[in-house]
């Protein structure tokens, strides 16, 4: 199977696009999965006068060995919901560190439908 560049110059611009997409699939089928850490951090924090307790909790994960990533998000031509959510990692923690807050965001978790699949496929209509 011959890298895309290779080809093309003999392929019209949608052509090219399909056996991009195709090719880059195929090797990251054949490359080791990515490896992540995912972390759970509980935070008690006290008001300033200690009378009230509040209690959060944030998960991240942390990417340790890219895999088929590698070959993977080169493939992806625009950003997504999922990418923006990656941004958000956690910073090395230790048990008992003091913290200070320097913002507060509160933000609902909603789970949505993956759309990889719908927006990938998005320019092969017509």
């Amino acid at each position: 199977m011959r890298h895309p560049d290779q080809i093309k110059p003999y392929l019209k611009e949608d052509e090219f696009k399909v056996y991009k997409l195709i090719w880059q699939r195929f090797v990251a089928s054949q490359i080791m999965p990515a490896v992540f850490d995912q972390t759970t951090v509980d935070i008690d924090a006290r008001t300033k006068n200690g009378n009230e307790i509040f209690w959060f909790r944030v998960t991240g994960s942390v990417l340790k060995f890219d895999g088929f990533l590698r070959v993977y998000e080169e493939s992806k031509e625009g950003k997504d919901e999922e990418d923006e959510e990656l941004k958000h990692k956690l910073p090395p923690l230790e048990a008992g560190q003091k913290l200070t807050l320097k913002a507060l965001k509160p933000e609902a978790a909603l789970h949505r439908a993956n759309l990889r699949v719908t927006n990938e496929a998005s320019w092969l209509k017509n």
